[in-house]
C-alpha cells in the first residue's frame, strides 16, 4: 500500500494510504488594502492563513476564489490576476471554522 507524505493543520507531517486521499484543488486570496494583508484565523488551530478554499467540481478558478472569500470574510472581490501557483497534499482531520482579521505589513 503507497502512503503519501501529507500536511496537517498544525505543519506537521503525516504519512496516508494513497486511496484515503481526495482530490480537492483550492484557490486562497492574497488581499492588499492600504498596506495590509487581509488574514483570516482558524479557530481550532489560531493560525493565520489567506481566505479561500475548494474549487467545487465545474466551477472556474476565479468564481471560487470570490465565492470563498465572500463566504469567509463577508467581502465582494474581483481577481486582477495570479500570483502563484503549487501542489501539496493536506490531511484535515476535523472540520475548520474561519474568522477575519486585518494584519498590519
Amino acid at each position: 500500500m503507497k502512503q503519501v507524505e501529507c500536511l496537517t493543520l498544525y505543519g506537521e507531517t503525516v504519512l496516508k494510504p494513497l486511496e484515503k486521499l481526495v482530490m480537492r484543488p483550492s484557490v486562497y486570496a492574497l488581499i492588499e488594502f492600504e498596506g495590509k494583508i487581509l488574514s483570516v484565523i482558524n479557530k481550532n488551530s489560531q493560525q493565520l492563513g489567506l481566505p479561500g478554499g475548494g474549487i467545487e467540481l465545474g466551477e472556474r478558478i476565479e468564481d471560487a476564489l470570490v465565492r470563498e472569500v465572500k463566504e469567509e470574510t463577508g467581502l465582494d472581490v474581483r481577481v486582477n490576476g495570479f500570483f502563484h501557483f503549487r501542489e501539496q497534499f493536506f490531511y484535515l482531520s476535523f472540520k475548520i471554522r474561519w474568522i477575519a482579521l486585518i494584519a498590519s505589513l
